[in-house]
């Protein structure tokens, strides 16, 4: 009956968190008697505080590197070190492995784009994921010209301080090494690809690193085509062209024999 009446009388519902104290005060109709219930002192804090956790880098980390091995160091925040259950990293698509150290140390790694996923769970079951993503990059830059010329001049030099050089030898496009001196001069150049390997001995004979120099020939005109332009015969006193060239980098524009300027 009690619980029936405090139902109906009483049918709200409270939500309690942190620390609180709380008094009831019941009273029934039929016999006017009041009882007062003083509920115990309780902290609630524990179940209004849960927070999912969160990975936090060190700002000093790289992302873009050229060396084989990468240390990635890491803070797991909103959480104390009690509630943490277990900490995994996983490398590209290698097997997950303990990162409770918070540290996690890649070694023989190869040119291109990596990927850390590390996860946080908590011993009340909260989760906490993020993913890390950085480059290695170990590969020269390969300087490539494009020019129109059908001929070209390349100096290459070399020292040695112990012996000297003693002699270079170059290799064009497919040929094999052969005996050069500098500078290297070709002519009659085709369109499209060149490559000149040059390689030097010294007097003991050591041999040196290649040095490669790539660079293209383009002899194709460019052909501008005029998508748009005024009738032959107006007598309107402005006029606007449309035009476009694949591969064209610049234009020059020339009117009524003038010379040739830039425009766009």
């Amino acid at each position: 009956m009690g619980t029936s009446f405090f139902s109906k009388r009483f049918g709200s519902r409270f939500v309690l968190s942190g620390f609180f104290s709380l008094v009831l005060l019941f009273s029934f109709q039929n016999c006017g008697t009041q009882f007062q219930v003083n509920t115990e002192t309780s902290d609630l804090s524990s179940l209004s505080s849960v927070q999912t956790p969160s990975v936090t880098f060190e700002s000093t980390t790289p992302t873009l590197i050229n060396t084989p091995t990468y240390t990635l160091p890491f803070r797991v925040a909103n959480v104390q070190d009690s509630e943490v259950r277990s900490i995994t990293c996983q490398f590209n698509q290698q097997p997950v492995v303990d990162c409770s150290s918070r540290s996690l140390v890649l070694n023989q790694l190869v040119d291109g784009e990596h990927r850390v996923r590390i996860v946080v769970e908590t011993v009340s079951g909260m989760i906490g994921e993020t993913v890390r993503i950085f480059r290695k990059d170990s590969t020269a830059p390969v300087p490539l010209a494009v020019n129109n010329q059908t001929s070209a001049s390349i100096l290459v030099n070399a020292t040695d301080n112990l012996s000297g050089v003693e002699r270079f030898e170059c290799a064009f496009n497919s040929e094999v090494y052969s005996l050069c001196t500098m500078p290297v001069n070709l002519t009659n150049l085709v369109a499209g690809n060149q490559n000149l390997k040059v390689r030097a001995y010294d007097r003991i004979n050591n041999l040196s690193l290649v040095s490669e120099i790539i660079w293209t020939v383009n002899l194709t005109i460019p052909v501008v085509t005029i998508s748009s332009s005024p009738a032959a015969l107006t007598n309107q006193t402005t006029a606007s062209l449309v035009f476009s060239g694949p591969t064209v980098v610049t234009y020059e524009c020339s009117l009524d024999n003038a010379a040739f300027a830039a425009c766009v």
